[in-house]
């Protein structure tokens, strides 16, 4: 039987490494990043022997869709693995030696007959002992893989909710510029050139698709890991191994020291932590800031023109493109909240702002005729409400994406993601897995002594046990 699950903890390793160097492909496909120029993190942790390079460092830092820092990391755990060998090695040699000795001399001398009550107490206090140690060490086995896996799934669950929001905001800011082309007040629109630049930022969708697919594999990996330990911990030899092979503890601490070390070097987004949450591309991102700031500059002029021009102008009937009998009092200019540069500005004390907008401009809409003019004084119809209220509320919600926007070109959503994970489950990370440690060392030594001290209880026992069978009869006699 546990040969058969070893068998199956070697296959699980096989099918990691498999399943890392399918992310990793991957990734490179994706992206066109190469391991090569990304900066190592943790390197000086993670410098040890890769058993697949001839025995040599690894020195490229922590990625775990590298198979040689998989293997350099699994190789980590052959000391422990060699001490429990020699462990088992040696109390099974001592149990051959006794058995033998046993065997051989059984029929040489006289069995003893008679009990050792010191033996007895003795063996049946210990084993008493290393029975409570071995349910300590369930406990502390059970709840130590229980609260890291799911605060494993917690950070996995981190990675995707902060991918998947800055996906969808982006993917909003798209289709805000895409319908702020088709604006529109009385034949008032976008000029070309702005056209032109929402075409072409409309592109980034497909790259800002990566940021949300990468955490995805990553959860979806590290998820079937988890499970795969948590199977194999059922087992307290098989999970001994795992721990051992794979290097559990120390993969736990390689990825918070990663973060720690990206942290402290946050201009360098190209790094293997790009693969639990990547960066966007700088140039595109602030290409698409500058085009969001300037749409958003073009469409508040295109309002405040329409007003200048048309709603408090006094057109003359024969203009009827622009003429609906407006009159009343004048409508307040939108205040821009840029300057031509695109730098924010503060608005005017005359100047009405983007959000009480459409509210303000409601007490300026006329009463129509079915041909369209105004019965009543107002300088909006109904219809030419709709259309400023459209374009004042893109106006005001792709200002409100800016700063968004540019936490996404200096990649501050990623640093604030990873610093959220360092401080608040790096330190539940590493002491569940000890606590993990911790529960397999007990449950395999309390074991092993329960098992060498059940035998000595079970053999005085059982003296115990004829030496009054023997007496029985001889009190009889008597």
């Amino acid at each position: 039987m546990l040969i058969l699950v070893n068998l199956e903890n070697v296959l699980f390793i096989i099918e990691f490494l498999i399943e890392g160097e399918n992310i990793a492909n991957s990734w490179s496909n994706t992206t066109g990043q190469s391991n090569n120029s990304a900066l190592p993190l943790a390197a000086e942790r993670t410098r040890r022997i890769d058993p697949s390079s001839h025995f040599s460092y690894y020195e490229a830092g922590w990625d775990i869709t590298n198979k040689h820092y998989i293997l350099s990391l699994a190789f980590s755990g052959i000391p422990l693995f060699v001490i429990a060998a020699f462990w088992c090695f040696t109390v099974a040699t001592c149990f051959t030696i006794i058995a033998c000795c046993y065997c051989c001399g059984h029929n040489r001398k006289k069995s003893r007959t008679d009990y050792s009550r010191k033996a007895y107490t003795i063996s049946l206090i210990f084993l008493s002992v290393f029975l409570i140690v071995t349910i300590i060490g369930c406990i502390f086995l059970y709840n130590g893989q229980g609260n890291f896996q799911s605060t494993a799934r917690d950070v996995s669950d981190i990675l995707v909710m902060k991918a998947n929001s800055v996906v969808d905001i982006v993917h909003n800011v798209l289709r805000n510029l895409a319908a702020a082309k088709k604006i529109e007040i009385a034949q008032y629109y976008l000029p070309d050139d702005i056209k032109h630049s929402i075409g072409k930022v409309e592109r980034f969708a497909n790259q800002s698709s990566n940021i949300k697919s990468q955490p995805e594999k990553i959860a979806k990996f590290s998820t079937e890991l988890l499970n795969d330990i948590s199977r194999s911990l059922v087992a307290v030899s098989a999970g001994m191994l795992i721990l051992t092979v794979v290097g559990f503890s120390n993969g736990v601490g390689d990825t918070c020291a990663a973060m720690d070390d990206w942290l402290q070097h946050p201009q360098d987004h190209n790094t293997a932590l790009s693969k639990l949450l990547p960066c966007m591309d700088e140039a595109a991102a602030r290409r698409t800031l500058d085009i969001t700031r300037n749409t958003s500059f073009q469409i508040t002029n295109l309002v405040n023109a329409f007003v200048v021009n048309v709603a408090n102008n006094h057109v003359p009937p024969f203009l009827q493109d622009f003429y609906y009998n407006q009159s009343g009092p004048f409508m307040p200019l939108l205040c821009n909240p840029f300057f031509p540069n695109l730098t924010e500005r503060t608005c005017g004390p005359s100047e009405l702002n983007l959000k009480g907008a459409p509210t303000a401009y409601q007490s300026f809409v006329c009463d129509t005729s079915p041909s369209g003019l105004c019965m009543t004084m107002g300088r909006l119809t109904p219809s030419l409400y709709t259309q400023v209220l459209v374009a004042t509320n893109m106006s005001d919600t792709l200002h409100r994406y800016g700063p968004f926007l540019s936490r996404v070109v200096d990649c501050t959503f990623v640093a604030e993601t990873f610093a959220q994970i360092n401080e608040e489950d790096c330190p539940l990370l590493r002491r569940y897995s000890n606590q993990v440690f911790i529960g397999l060392v007990l449950v395999s030594v309390a074991v092993m002594f329960s098992v060498i001290l059940w035998l000595v209880f079970v053999r005085e026992r059982w003296l115990q046990i004829s030496s009054k069978k023997l007496r029985t009869p001889y009190a009889e006699l008597r």
